[in-house]
């Protein structure tokens, strides 16, 4: 969305700069590595010390702390009246701490949009033929509204039969694709520790329940959780409606890969799901500690 709002309003502005991956230029190469990277666009067509006087556009792309907002900030000019900076995150709080003086927040998309999209990536036209129809229901189904997961689907299927799609599609439902992971892990990767264990533990043994509840056991557990529900909450990693937790289903897979991937012996992992593995732990005497939850 920023890069098409970009797009679209860079003609009215005097200089303009998309200032992609922030957050990874900043701990790769630091503050000044950045700050020169934005002067440079900007002074394409003028000298630095004009830029007080210009009428600018910037995109500062996937800011994860407010700190590097202000040392930034330190380092760059006043710009020119009208002068416009976009800030995307993964973190809600970044934007209310940077005083931004308006946030909108990614909403999936609708029906139309998913079906337009996907069928733009699987097919590369708008339509499909009818052998097609139940397996593309099925997969927008598995996306939920998610560009990225539409995206990596439709890219995923193309040009494949329709029986193909079934097969792939069943293992993606037991499994989420990594590719997808990979992206929604990000924000998952920046929580602190504490954070990392309450959001695991919601995609295990709290979703849909009351938020009463979640926050009353995991206080019972020693967790901070009013902060700790916050924090998930501004990531996108949970949301609460009608007074319940929820988590979509993507990130719920890939809470459960996090977790597949501790051990490859399901008695050394911190949390199970699977009765089959509960039952084998339990009668082969293998599980450190057992939860239950009612």
């Amino acid at each position: 969305m920023a890069k098409v709002v970009f797009a679209k309003l860079r003609s009215q502005f005097d200089s303009c700069c998309f200032l992609k991956n922030f957050t990874e230029k900043y701990k790769k190469h630091g503050l000044e590595y950045v700050r020169d990277e934005l002067f440079r666009e900007l002074s394409k067509d003028t000298s630095l010390g004009r830029l007080n006087r210009r009428k600018v556009l910037i995109v500062l792309d996937d800011v994860s702390k407010t700190k590097q907002l202000e040392e930034l900030k330190s380092e760059v000019p006043h710009f020119g009246p009208g002068s416009k900076i976009i800030i995307t995150s993964r973190d809600k709080h970044v934007l209310i701490v940077g005083r931004v003086d308006k946030i909108h927040e990614a909403k999936a998309l609708s029906d139309n949009n998913s079906l337009e999209l996907f069928n733009l990536k699987a097919f590369h036209k708008d339509g499909y033929e009818s052998e097609y129809e139940q397996p593309v229901k099925r997969a927008l189904a598995y996306a939920k509204g998610i560009p990225l997961a539409l995206t990596v689907l439709g890219s995923l299927l193309h040009s494949r039969p329709a029986d193909q799609w079934e097969d792939e599609l069943s293992k993606l439902e037991r499994m989420a694709k990594e590719d997808i992971q990979d992206v929604l892990k990000l924000s998952y990767d920046g929580l602190d520790d504490e954070v990392k264990e309450i959001f695991l533990d919601i995609a295990f043994f709290f979703k849909g329940r009351s938020g009463q509840y979640v926050e009353a056991m995991l206080k019972s557990f020693g967790f901070h959780a009013s902060i700790g529900l916050g924090i998930l909450v501004d990531r996108a990693l949970i949301s609460l409606s009608h007074d319940a937790v929820w988590m979509h289903d993507l990130i719920q897979s890939m809470a459960f890969e996090i977790v597949r991937k501790e051990c490859k012996n399901p008695g050394g992992r911190s949390r199970l799901r699977n009765s089959d593995e509960i039952i084998d732990v339990l009668k082969n005497n293998r599980v450190r500690k057992i939860f239950t939850f009612f």
